[in-house]
């Protein structure tokens, strides 16, 4: 996904004042968050909050608080690592033991 150009729209489509709630799995902003957070706040948003409703996921609160989005501040986007899911029932996400329709996206 290219989560930099959807938190532009963002930015584009929030008014002045309004709200930005993004969920992610924690593991993808490893070894930190730091550099994601500076970079929402490089398109105009400003940190409300940061929690972690459970040890999988991290919430952050954003409100949109200035006006034009700068084309630059896309490139600062770090990275984020890939989300591996496992499948319940003791598969551990190998390949031969996943349903081929879910292939492409757990495994």
């Amino acid at each position: 996904t290219d989560y930099p150009m959807a938190i532009k729209e963002a930015g584009r489509t929030v008014r002045k004042g309004g709200k930005l709630i993004i969920a992610e799995v924690t593991s993808r902003f490893q070894p930190s968050r730091e550099k994601f957070v500076s970079a929402c706040e490089s398109l105009g948003f400003h940190t409300e909050r940061i929690w972690e409703p459970s040890k999988m996921f991290t919430m952050f609160l954003f409100q949109r608080n200035k006006g034009g989005i700068r084309e630059e501040a896309l490139r600062q986007f770090p990275p984020l690592k890939p989300c591996r899911h496992r499948l319940s029932d003791g598969d551990q996400g190998s390949r031969t033991n996943c349903p081929k329709r879910w292939q492409a996206y757990y495994c």
